[in-house]
């Protein structure tokens, strides 16, 4: 486990290694396909999603509150940069 506020954890998951990740209660935390092939992601809360009343916080990807920087975004079908990590 992770314990300093400002960790970066890389986890890579592919389809020879499934596995599952639980991220605790307040951990900023996001999830970016790699390679040529789309990638299926099950994401699955404890509690039900409730539009209207949120308990989440967003950021955008390139926040300097998170001490990463994403590499380059490609689209999956046609290859194309779709934005770049600030």
């Amino acid at each position: 486990r992770v314990t300093d506020a400002w960790s970066v954890q890389e986890i890579h998951i592919s389809a020879d290694s499934p596995m599952l990740v639980q991220i605790p209660v307040e951990i900023w935390h996001g999830f970016q396909a790699e390679g040529d092939e789309a990638a299926i992601l099950a994401h699955m809360n404890t509690i039900p999603f409730n539009a209207e009343d949120v308990d989440e916080d967003r950021l955008d990807f390139n926040d300097a509150k998170i001490p990463y920087r994403w590499p380059a975004i490609r689209d999956c079908r046609s290859g194309n940069q779709v934005r770049r990590a600030a």
